[in-house]
Order: structure tokens, then sequence, then C-alpha cells
């Protein structure tokens, strides 16, 4: 039987091993039989092991628009403490025996905590700092006069008062439509003129002057990007590309294509973002969950971290030691990146940037000048010491588009695989339909035999 079917089959070169009568023929069929089923199998291996790697292909493409939605700017004067009244209440800070070294860079985080604890702070914060008025002293978009009802204030735990260009929403917090951009000249974009000076008696709690500038899209967190400084006396620019990016699910990456859902994964921290989040990052889980534990362990968060619990910020000596041990501890990092799953599609902005010396005693003699519908803005008494300038613009309106793919999918691996067999042994699906003819006539022929030997007895 075992014959018969060999002597059948589609399989090539072995039934020649069975219908050769020469020697010398039937040993050259046996050996390219036994080196064609070795590269067969050798070669149908490596496809599985290949598959099993789960590697990806990354496309990547660039695709050109007529405009884009600018992304949201957020300024922010890089000293915390600039008003009238910031003069006032430091008078009873300034001559008090310092316990930090100033050139350590948290002098003004311990005035900050300082008139953080003040019983009148989280109804009056923003009066330690500039006001829109102050801090903008000229808006230009698409080269026509911006609207200061357009900034929307922005309280950045860290850098103070802060005012958003583009964020969706006006000064009053209603919502208003996005501004697209349809110019590429540095001056077409976002233009801003800073007023960026600091009362004397204020420039001993830091000694830097300048502007925070975040950019980042509409639905991101000023905290979670890296701003660009712009100091005084200089003319800032700033030109923008956009990547957008997806990434294969598990098991090509360790990204999860749920994270959409708010309740698919069951974390506090996960639960959190999306609550209030317009979109999901595992950055923003990872910081969540590292203040939930913070919390836990000092009854305190750090306003360095983003935050969407409710707690006080850590102040005293005490909790600023047990948030030291706390981020001490590489389980606490570990431990909430596992908590956190990884979102598969995003996008982020390329900046480059550059600046120029922008400070003329000519050129602000003609400012002194100006009689038009901003002279209000312009304070007649400063100089250029205080002024920056800052242009943000697209350098192209078109963007980089990266995707992945399986290097090796399902249909890839099933064709390998008969291409392989069909050029090495002439397998085809049909040839399995003959193993499993061969093996149900086994069968009958075993109970076949077992009868004939109970008739024998």
């Amino acid at each position: 039987m075992f014959c018969d079917s060999l002597l059948s089959s589609t399989i090539h070169g072995f039934p020649n091993i069975f219908k050769s009568k020469n020697l010398l023929i039937r040993m050259i069929w046996i050996f390219f039989c036994l080196v064609s089923t070795g590269l067969c199998v050798l070669m149908i291996s490596q496809n599985i092991m290949n598959f099993s790697k789960n590697e990806v292909v990354t496309k990547t493409r660039i695709i050109n628009q007529y405009k884009a939605i600018f992304p949201t700017v957020t300024i922010c004067n890089m000293n915390y403490f600039t008003s009238d009244f910031s003069v006032n209440f430091s008078k009873s800070f300034k001559n008090q025996t310092l316990s930090r070294n100033p050139l350590s860079g948290l002098y003004e985080y311990d005035y900050r905590n300082h008139a953080k604890s003040s019983e009148f702070y989280e109804k009056s914060k923003e009066i330690f700092g500039d006001t829109i008025d102050k801090l903008l002293v000229g808006c230009y978009f698409g080269f026509l006069p911006c609207n200061r009802s357009e900034f929307k204030y922005f309280s950045h735990p860290n850098h103070g008062n802060c005012f958003q260009f583009n964020s969706g929403f006006d000064s009053n917090g209603s919502k208003t439509d996005l501004k697209y951009s349809t110019y590429l000249d540095r001056f077409g974009g976002l233009r801003l003129i800073l007023n960026l000076s600091v009362p004397d008696s204020l420039k001993f709690l830091n000694p830097n002057s300048g502007s925070f500038i975040f950019i980042h899209n509409q639905t991101t967190y000023p905290m979670l990007v890296s701003p660009v400084t712009v100091p005084p006396k200089t003319e800032g620019n700033i030109a923008l590309s956009r990547t957008f990016y997806e990434l294969e699910t598990i098991p090509y990456s360790d990204c999860d294509k749920n994270t959409k859902d708010p309740n698919y994964f069951e974390s506090k921290a996960y639960k959190l973002v999306h609550k209030y989040s317009d979109f999901y990052s595992q950055i923003s889980c990872f910081y969540q969950c590292l203040q939930i534990r913070l919390i836990q362990a000092c009854g305190c968060h750090d306003s360095y971290y983003l935050n969407f619990v409710e707690s006080t910020e850590c102040k005293n000596k005490s909790q600023i030691y047990c948030l030291s041990g706390f981020f001490g501890e590489e389980s606490n990092f570990k431990d909430c990146f596992e908590e956190c799953p990884r979102e598969c599609a995003g996008m982020w902005f390329d900046r480059t940037v550059s600046s120029n010396h922008f400070s003329i005693s000519s050129y602000q003699e003609l400012i002194q000048r100006y009689e038009g519908d901003e002279k209000t803005y312009l304070n007649k008494n400063a100089t250029f010491d205080n002024i920056a300038i800052v242009n943000i613009y697209y350098e192209s309106f078109g963007y980089t588009q990266m995707s992945e793919s399986p290097k090796i999918n399902f249909v890839d691996l099933l064709s390998s695989i008969g291409g392989i067999g069909g050029l090495f042994l002439g397998i085809s699906v049909l040839t399995f339909v003959e193993f499993l003819e061969f093996f149900v006539l086994l069968i009958f022929e075993i109970k076949n035999f077992k009868k004939i030997r109970q008739l024998n007895n």
C-alpha cells in the first residue's frame, strides 16, 4: 500500500525511486530527493522563524497640503513673579537667611512655594505674574493684527501666568474655530512682540530673563513638551514641520489599538487621562500614575509633572524630602510604565530655531514716535532691553507620514511555504490530501488485518 501511494503521489522525484530499474539512476534520484527535502525543510524553517520575529516595514511618505492647522502656542514669562503685587509680597522674603544654594536653580521654587502657601493664592494666583496687556506688546497672524481676546489664560504650575493662542478657546473660555496657516513666510505665521521686563526688586529671585514658548497641538498639555526659550533683545524664528505616525499593534510592537476606549484598561491613571484629556497618551498616563503613588506616599503632588488628582503641592521640607526619596526608587517608574498602555498613533512637531540680535537705538526712536492703534500697549519708558520678538511659522505645509506594516504576514508565510515546497518537491495543497488518504487507508488496512487474525484464531 505504501508503494502504491508513493507511486501515485504528486510529489516529484520520490515515485521515480521505485520506478527506476537501474541502480545508478535510483541512487541519483535518492540523492537529489534527500537534498531537495533538506533544502525545503531548511528554507521553510527559516521563513517560519522570520515570521515569528514579528518584524515590520516602516513606510515614510510626504503628504503635501496647501494649508495646515496652526498649533497651539503657549507663552510664559520665564520669571514667575513680575507684578507690582509681587514686589510688595517679596519684601518679607528678601532678607531671609538662605537655606539653599541660589545657583541650584531652585531659589525661585522656594519663593513660589511661599506664595502658594498664602491663604489667598488659589483665588488670586494670577496677581503674581504678567497680564496679557503687559506681556503681549504686539501680535500678528497671517500679516493681520491679533486680538488679545484670542489668548486664553493658562496657569502653569511652574511658570505662573501663561497665555495660549489658537487653543480652541478665547479669553472668556468660549469655543472658537481653529486657525489655519496659509503663508510659509516667517512673518506670515504668528509674530509675537513680548515685553519681558521684571521689576528690579524681583530680579534677585531668578537670574534669568526671557520667555518660554510651548508649541503643541490642541489636545496636548504644555507640560508635556519642551519649550523654546527666547531671551530679550533678540528676534527668534521657529520653523515647524509635522510628523504623524501609526504603529502596528501587538505582537509587532508594544502599542495597544484599544487605548481610545476609556473603559478598556482598569487603571486609575488611565481613566483619569481619558476623563480630563481629549487625547490619551502613555506619557500622560505615566505622569498620573506617578502622581497617584506620590500622593499615597507623601500626601502631596509634584508640580513638575502633569496632575489631575485633587491634592496639595509638595512644599515643606518633609514633603520635599519624601518626594526625593520617592523618585529615587526605580520600581515606581517601572510599575507605572507597565500600568499605562502605549497608544498606536500620534504626532509631533519638529522645530528649527534661529535667532538674531534685535536692539538698535535709532529703531527704538522710531517706535517711540508710533501713534497707531496699539500705542496703549507700548511702554514709552521701556527700552529694547526687555523686548523679544518671536516668529512661529510652517516651513512646509506638507507633513511626514510614517506607518508600519508586517514584514511577513500569514498570507506571505503561506505563499512562501507553498512556493518553496513546490519548487523543491512539487508539493501542493492536494498533496496533503494524499497523505490524508494514505492514513485513512492505513487505518482500514489495520482493521482488516485484525479481523482476519481473529477469524484465523
